[in-house]
C-alpha cells in the first residue's frame, strides 16, 4: 500500500539527525533522492504486493537499529509513543480504512532554502503553485511549487523571527509580521519591500490579516493584547479602530467579507469583533473560553481559520480552532456578532507547540472520502479529518521527525505543503487521485482599493501611532465639551456660542485620557 512507503520515509527522516550532524545540506540530499526512490518504486509495484513492501520495511528497521540503535518498534509504526532525545514520536498505520482513497500519499517536493523552522506556509489565493514561506529566521520567501519547485523571492529585512504572512485578495502583495514589532508590506511580483511599519507600543506582532472587503485596511494583533486596525495607504489607525483583549494575541482570522474578525489568545479565549470596512472602526462582539478547565503553558489558542463551505451541504460558515489542550475545535458561526456553537471536538497530538490547521477544498464526488480538515500534530504527523454530521473521521500520515507546525493546502486540493519545528526540509505532498474542483462560491466579490505606492527607492518606514502623551496609541481630538462652556453659551448667547467653541477638552481616541 501506498502509506507503507510514507512509513519508510518517515523512518528515514526519524534517523536523518543522526546521519552527518555537521552537514545538514547532505541529510536534506538524502531525503530527496530516498523520496524520489520511493516515489518510483511505489508506480513500478503493484498494489497486490503489500507483504513486499512491509517486509522491505522490517528490514529497512533492522538496517536503521543496528546502524544508530533507534527501537524497531517506533520504526515499524507499531503504534507505541517511545522519547527519543526529548522528541514524543507516535507513528501508526491505519489499517482499517481502505488505503487506496488516500488524498496524499507521495512527496513531490522538498524545500530546503531557510535555515530555520518554518512559522506558516500559505498558498496564494486561486493559485495552484505559488507558496509563500514564513521562517523563524527572519526571511520569506515565495516559491513555485509545480511543476517543479523553485524559489522565486528570498524576502529580507527582518530583524527577528517572521511569525505570519498573508496574501492580499488579487496576490499582489505580501503582508508579513514579526516579533522584532515590526509589518511589512512586500510587492508579490519583484519582492521589493514597499512599506514598513512600526508598533508603536514596541511589542512583538505575532498575526496579521488583510481586510477581505477593503485590501486597504489590516487587522493586528500584538503580546500586549490589543487587536488594530492600520490603514497601510496612510500608515495611521483609523478613529476606534482599536481594541484590548486583556492577554497576548496569538492569531486571528476575518469572515469572507470582512465584517467580522475572530482573535485568540494564550488564555484560551476567542473574542469577536465587528468591523466597518469603510472606515475601520472596532466594535466588541462575543467572547468564548473554549475549555475552562484547560490550563497550560505556551500560546493556547494557536490558529484560527474561517470557511463557508464547511460540508457538501450547502453554506454553513464555520471556524477551526486549534487549541494546545491536544484537540481541534470546530465551530458553528450562529449570529451576527460572531458567536460560536460548538459542532465537533477532535482529539489529535498538540499540548504546547503553535500548531497550525486549517480547511481542505471540499470534494464534490459523494462516496469518495475526503477530508475537510487537516492539522499537523506534535508527534511529527499529519492529521486528515473528515467531519460530517454524524461523525468523524481521522487518518495519520507520519510525514516529518519533528512536531508539524504549518500545512496548507491548495485551492483546489491538489497540493498539500508542511513544514516542521526543526530547520527545514519542509515537505510538498501531492494529491494521488484527480484534483477534486472546489464548490462555488456565491460570495459577492469584495471591492478592493488600490494603494498606490512608489516601485522605485528605499521602503519607507512609518511609525504607526497617534500623540497620546499616556498610551501613544491613540489620537487626541478636540471634541469634549465642557458644561462651563454650555453655561456660558445659555448666559450670554448669542455671544455665548463662541465661549462655547473655546472651553472644550482634548481626547484621546484609544484611551479617553483628557487634556
Amino acid at each position: 500500500m501506498a502509506n507503507v512507503w510514507q512509513n519508510i520515509l518517515a523512518s528515514d527522516a526519524l534517523c536523518n539527525h543522526l546521519r552527518t550532524p555537521n552537514n545538514p545540506c547532505l541529510k536534506t540530499l538524502y531525503l530527496r533522492r530516498r523520496a524520489l526512490l520511493l516515489q518510483e518504486k511505489s508506480t513500478k509495484v503493484s498494489n497486490s504486493e503489500e507483504s513486499f513492501r512491509r517486509s522491505y520495511l522490517q528490514l529497512r528497521s533492522t538496517i536503521l537499529f543496528e546502524r544508530y540503535g533507534v527501537p524497531k518498534e517506533i520504526l515499524c509504526c507499531r503504534s507505541r509513543s517511545v522519547s527519543l532525545r526529548g522528541m514524543n514520536v507516535s507513528l501508526t498505520e491505519n489499517k482499517n480504512l481502505n488505503s487506496q482513497d488516500d488524498r496524499y500519499m507521495t512527496i513531490q517536493q522538498m524545500l530546503d532554502h531557510h535555515k530555520e523552522a518554518i512559522s506558516n506556509l500559505t498558498f496564494a489565493k486561486d493559485e495552484a503553485s505559488l507558496l509563500a514561506c514564513a521562517s523563524f529566521d527572519g526571511t520569506l520567501s515565495i516559491c513555485e511549487v509545480s511543476p517543479i519547485c523553485r524559489v522565486l523571492h528570498i524576502l529580507s529585512g527582518h530583524a527577528a523571527a517572521v511569525t505570519d504572512v498573508h496574501w492580499s485578495d488579487r496576490n499582489e502583495w505580501l503582508l508579513s509580521c514579526s516579533l522584532d514589532a515590526s509589518l511589512r508590506l512586500w510587492d508579490a511580483q519583484t519582492g521589493k519591500c514597499l512599506r514598513i511599519f512600526r508598533d508603536p507600543t514596541k511589542s512583538s506582532i505575532n498575526c496579521c490579516a488583510f481586510l477581505p472587503s477593503n485590501n486597504n485596511l489590516v487587522v493586528v494583533g500584538n503580546k500586549r493584547g490589543m487587536v488594530q486596525i492600520l490603514n497601510i495607504s496612510t500608515g495611521i489607525f483609523p478613529l476606534n479602530g482599536s481594541s484590548q483583549i486583556g492577554a497576548p494575541v496569538t492569531c486571528l482570522t476575518c469572515d469572507g467579507l470582512g465584517k467580522l474578525i475572530w482573535a485568540g489568545d494564550d488564555r484560551g479565549y476567542i473574542n469577536s469583533f465587528l468591523v466597518d470596512s469603510a472606515t475601520g472602526r472596532l466594535t466588541k462582539g462575543r467572547r468564548l473560553e473554549i475549555q475552562p478547565s484547560v490550563r497550560s503553558q505556551g500560546p493556547l489558542v494557536t490558529s484560527i481559520s474561517f470557511t463557508a463551505w464547511a460540508g457538501r451541504g450547502g453554506r454553513d460558515p464555520s471556524l477551526l480552532v486549534s487549541c494546545a489542550a491536544n484537540a481541534l475545535f470546530l465551530y458553528k458561526i450562529v449570529d451576527e456578532q460572531g458567536g460560536l456553537r460548538l459542532k465537533r471536538r477532535c482529539p489529535l497530538a498538540h499540548h504546547q507547540s503553535k500548531i497550525r490547521s486549517e480547511f481542505c477544498p471540499v470534494s464534490s464526488q459523494p462516496g469518495a472520502w475526503c477530508p475537510n480538515l487537516v492539522s499537523g500534530g506534535e508527534d511529527g504527523c499529519i492529521y486528515f479529518l473528515h467531519v460530517d454530521a454524524t461523525s468523524t473521521t481521522t487518518r495519520r500520515v507520519p510525514a516529518h521527525a519533528t512536531a508539524v507546525l504549518s500545512v496548507a493546502a491548495n485551492y483546489n486540493g491538489a497540493l498539500l505543503a508542511s513544514g516542521d519545528s526543526r530547520a527545514p526540509p519542509g515537505f510538498i505532498m501531492q494529491e494521488e487521485q484527480k484534483c477534486y474542483p472546489a464548490l462555488p462560491v456565491v460570495d459577492p466579490a469584495p471591492t478592493v482599493i488600490n494603494v498606490q505606492t512608489q516601485q522605485a527607492g528605499p521602503p519607507q518606514v512609518i511609525v504607526v501611532g497617534g500623540g497620546c502623551p499616556k498610551c501613544h496609541v491613540g489620537s487626541i481630538h478636540t471634541s469634549h465639551i465642557t458644561c462651563c462652556g454650555i453655561l456660558w453659551a445659555i448666559l450670554l448667547f448669542p455671544v455665548g456660542l463662541l465661549c462655547l467653541l473655546c472651553c472644550t477638552k482634548k481626547r484621546c481616541t484609544n484611551c479617553s485620557y483628557t487634556d
